[in-house]
């Protein structure tokens, strides 16, 4: 039996890059041009993830320029370890550490929307990584809550970003980048900037404001714009929309963060310890403990445990019910049963005696 299960394993296993086997069984994602994969490291069993893309499409060079961001980004601890880069067929293959599922996924398991706690604690530990990432000379160009992950086994309860394909260095050569107008717009349109819409050049002041974007979306479980499918459409609602209405039933601390990131100068240095400030006198004004908080979706699948348990006992129970109800009636069959004996007996008995 062991021998055919090896079989069957390596026949869904292929060898990617040498070192690497793929699991055919294990697709998590597939785009016209990206599909993502697990796997292994041969010698080590260590988990991994491959991220392929089709050498016919433009894009797939981004592969190796994502290598190089994950090798600029390196020490960075909430970000995943980066294997390796090479080309096999007709893929350019990304090898990165195998991390837990993303916050899109999660939301899904807790209808649509995060509580406010897991909302602050989420953004306090995603605003830290941003900042270590600028330090690194990076910026993102967006977030968006595909892109944060959470941790394995013992790092269950932290965040990780991932997915660096287009993020740009704002340092270049000791200097930050110069100003430029009509760059290419790219990211994901509901949480880019209004710059970046405009075709500015990126800087850091765009991923503060994308984590803002963020903050509403966890909150409400959905954007004003979220139904729009055009980029300029998106764009105009962005520009449209008072901070009031966009904030409106959220903490004021939410609509000063995005205040406070659209203000900010091309070049100039978010003050990050004053938007972590923000974050935790919200927490501090609703008896939020950050560091103890529970996410949604650990409550829901503790609930749903308890559940489990309850309907195990709740059916051991009526087990037990039943069994019991048919030692009783197996009692009182076996008493009438022993009772007609006993009648049949003296019948006989009367019977013998006339």
């Amino acid at each position: 039996m062991e021998t055919n299960q090896s079989t069957q394993l390596e026949y869904y296993e292929i060898p990617i890059c040498s070192n690497y086997k793929l699991d055919a069984r294990k697709k998590y994602k597939t785009d016209i041009d990206t599909q993502i994969y697990s796997g292994r490291k041969i010698f080590t069993n260590e988990k991994v993830v491959f991220k392929l893309k089709n050498k016919k499409y433009r894009d797939s060079n981004y592969i190796y320029k994502e290598f190089k961001v994950y090798a600029g980004l390196r020490g960075i601890k909430r970000i995943p370890k980066c294997s390796g880069v090479c080309s096999q067929g007709i893929y350019n293959i990304l090898i990165i550490e195998q991390l837990g599922p993303s916050l899109k996924e999660l939301l899904q398991e807790v209808d649509g929307k995060f509580t406010l706690a897991t909302t602050l604690k989420v953004c306090m530990q995603v605003l830290d990584i941003i900042e270590k990432i600028h330090e690194k000379g990076f910026v993102l160009r967006y977030i968006k809550p595909g892109n944060m992950v959470i941790g394995l086994e013992e790092n269950k309860d932290y965040i990780y970003l991932i997915d660096f394909e287009i993020a740009e260095r704002y340092i270049q050569y000791g200097k930050h980048i110069p100003y430029e107008e009509n760059i290419e717009v790219k990211g994901n349109r509901n949480y880019i900037s209004i710059n970046t819409h405009s075709g500015k050049a990126i800087s850091r002041r765009d991923d503060i404001e994308s984590l803002g974007y963020n903050l509403i979306y966890f909150m409400k479980g959905k954007l004003p714009w979220s139904h729009l499918n055009s980029g300029h459409d998106i764009m105009q609602a962005k520009m449209d929309i008072t901070m009031d209405k966009l904030c409106e039933g959220l903490p004021e601390e939410f609509k000063e963060f995005i205040e406070y990131a659209k203000k900010l100068e091309f070049t100039e240095k978010p003050d990050y310890e004053y938007l972590k400030n923000l974050l935790k006198k919200v927490a501090e004004k609703n008896g939020i403990d950050v560091d103890k908080v529970k996410y949604d979706w650990v409550i829901k699948m503790e609930e749903k445990e308890k559940e489990n348990k309850k309907g195990e006992k709740d059916s051991l129970k009526e087990d037990e019910k039943v069994k019991e109800e048919k030692e009783k009636a197996d009692e009182l069959g076996n008493e009438k049963e022993k009772e007609m004996n006993e009648k049949d007996l003296t019948n006989d008995n009367a019977t013998k005696s006339i």
